[in-house]
């Protein structure tokens, strides 16, 4: 690869890009898109491990939440995390010991608790979309957890459907210009 990606021709007054510049413009968006779609393929699988181990949940109202936060060096960071604000119980499901009087804080630990790495959140945290809030339902993903492997992308489809296809719409865009 050429070292010298972008040059200024003091002649001209204008910046010319090598079109060295400009394909690895093109792989670097890719690979970031690539990544969304991976961030949420895992959040996929975790959603669908909370469905699978909560078998009494028909639905519940999650929102991904964030806050920035001071660090030690006096900088930022944006801390995400998903919370339960409603849960809907399967018809003569039998709950939890512990979740009979409170569902809702029962479910909410155990989501956040899921998301100790993160990936819940993360394909909400490259954007930094918070306050997002969306209804999950197990009807939406009961085919898929049937199966003894479960894929984490459809799940992420099937819960957050115009969220996962505004992240494919951007896969396929950056995939198209690397392959042009």
């Amino acid at each position: 690869m050429n070292t010298t990606l972008y040059t200024y021709d003091t002649a001209a007054g204008k910046l010319i890009t090598n079109p060295d510049a400009v394909r690895l413009a093109s792989e670097a968006a890719f690979v970031r898109a690539k990544q969304a779609v991976a961030d949420a393929a895992y959040a996929g699988t975790v959603w669908a491990k909370l469905f699978i181990d909560t078998p009494w949940v028909d639905s519940l109202r999650v929102t991904i939440n964030g806050e920035h936060e001071y660090d030690d060096q006096g900088g930022t960071r944006l801390y995400m995390y998903p919370s339960v604000r409603a849960v809907d119980v399967v018809d003569g499901a039998e709950l939890p010991e512990g979740a009979e009087l409170d569902p809702d804080g029962w479910l909410d630990d155990e989501v956040r608790d899921a998301n100790d790495d993160g990936g819940l959140t993360q394909p909400w945290r490259e954007r930094e979309l918070f306050d997002e809030s969306y209804t999950l339902r197990r009807e939406s993903v009961a085919q898929l957890l049937s199966s003894p492997f479960v894929d984490g992308w459809p799940v992420f489809r099937a819960l957050f459907p115009e969220f996962a296809a505004t992240l494919w719409a951007e896969y396929e865009h950056a995939a198209s210009r690397v392959a042009a």
